[in-house]
């Protein structure tokens, strides 16, 4: 098993977490001694998550959600491996050339070979690491008021303490008469995960996403989608959140 960084730009990305140099439109084969700090490196899922980095395990580069596993040693449930393929059998004789004649004759078929082995099957995968995983949507148009307006609430199952990757997404939109928008994701109704003041005076919806890492305790947790707004209309559709396991 490999882990390797390559470089999607032209110019040397620095890693500084990790205290490495990725060349540029190259790639770096980490050492096995450097796994450990690979798999508490920050800068690195931010550079994957931007393109100017990719993970390759070896073969293939992965997407993020299963590079951020793999640098971690947590490898999704994958399909045994195919056995090697059986040996080709003996070529037949070719058949002896036909008289030729109006329509020459066709020669004997050859007998076919003996078909190889089949190989043994491959051990099974290890178990997936998308653990602890929780969604919830809003798909509808929600409008604004002067007070907060909840627009989507997850609530989740009784969770593992450990870390876990809290990603949202929404489409909001500020009419030309307004003056501002606020737009807030809370946890527990205490902890403030972003607050946004949008100024866009345009009757157009602007998409809006992110993630944060975030280290919670065992039990229940709660996340909410509230936004206000100081005059006339503003509005938000298309609401996500998704959260699970990473560490």
């Amino acid at each position: 098993m490999s882990k390797i960084l390559k470089n999607n730009t032209g110019a040397i990305v620095p890693v500084s977490d990790m205290g490495i140099q990725i060349p540029s439109n190259g790639q770096l084969i980490l050492d096995p001694n450097e796994y450990k700090s690979l798999s508490a490196s920050e800068d690195v899922i931010v550079l994957l998550a931007t393109d100017i980095l990719a993970y390759n395990d070896g073969t293939n580069d992965l997407p993020l959600t299963y590079a951020v596993d793999h640098m971690k040693d947590f490898f999704p449930q994958v399909a045994a491996i195919i056995g090697a393929t059986g040996s080709i059998g003996n070529q037949g004789i070719q058949g002896f050339q036909g008289i030729q004649g109006d329509q020459g004759l066709i020669g004997v078929q050859g007998p076919i070979g003996v078909q190889g082995p089949v190989g043994l099957t491959g051990p099974a995968g290890s178990a997936g690491a998308l653990e602890e995983y929780q969604y919830a949507e809003s798909l509808g148009l929600t409008s604004s008021s002067n007070n907060f307006v909840e627009k989507l609430k997850l609530t989740t199952s009784s969770l593992v303490g450990g870390f876990y990757r809290f990603a949202w997404s929404y489409e909001f939109e500020v009419n030309e008469n307004n003056r501002r928008l606020e737009i807030r994701c809370e946890l527990d109704d205490t902890i403030e995960i972003f607050n946004l003041d949008a100024e866009i005076r345009d009757d157009r919806f602007f998409p809006a996403a992110g993630f944060r890492r975030l280290n919670l305790s065992a039990g229940v947790h709660f996340f909410d989608l509230d936004f206000k707004r100081d005059n006339s209309h503003g509005s938000i559709r298309n609401a996500t959140f998704e959260i699970w396991k990473v560490g």
